[in-house]
């Protein structure tokens, strides 16, 4: 037994659409960034990918990393990851529902 109105994807409001797209998009990169550092890709020091790829990675790990410091937790913990994902996508449908709300509000002036 499906639900039709949950399953179609036009009768969502805006916010609901842009929660789901920027907290997929914000746990697909946590997760692309997890793996890129596994990978232990030999890139040249100081170069623009290099230098892109740990400004990705720092700004991916940032939240996570604070987290650990609050509640005394070790950056080798094997739980680090998982935390970083579910907390990245967290921070990421927090700013979703910022910008569909910014989006319905622009939206509604416009009519």
């Amino acid at each position: 037994m499906e639900n039709h109105g949950i399953l179609n994807w036009s009768s969502w409001s805006i916010v609901r659409r842009t929660q789901v797209l920027v907290g997929a998009t914000g746990a697909f990169v946590t997760i692309l960034v997890v793996l890129l550092a596994r990978l232990n890709l030999g890139l040249p020091p100081h170069s623009a990918t290099s230098d892109f790829l740990f400004d990705l990675y720092m700004y991916s790990v940032a939240p996570t990393m604070t987290i650990c410091d609050i509640f005394g937790i070790s950056y080798g913990h094997v739980w680090l990851w998982p935390i970083g994902v579910v907390l990245n996508t967290l921070l990421s449908v927090i700013v979703g529902t910022v910008i569909g709300w910014m989006l319905k509000k622009f939206k509604e002036t416009q009519t």
